[in-house]
């Protein structure tokens, strides 16, 4: 089993969210796809708090319709 260091794992969270301040016009919503789920729903919350954004973290195998 591998697991991210703590301290990765907040580095690749803190790039995400620079990353996602620079989008000129916020998404409809977050999908949140890659890490262990609980990482992943925190990630979300925090997306949520400092962004006000909707995130989700969509269930293995889970298919999601997407319309323009």
């Amino acid at each position: 089993e591998s697991r991210v260091p703590i301290p990765v794992a907040t580095q690749y969270g803190e790039a995400l969210l620079d990353w996602l301040r620079k989008l000129r016009r916020p998404p409809r919503e977050v999908f949140l796809v890659h890490g262990e789920p609980d990482s992943a729903a925190a990630l979300g919350t925090r997306i949520g708090a400092e962004l006000g954004w909707r995130c989700r973290v969509p269930a293995h195998g889970e298919s999601v319709e997407l319309s323009s």
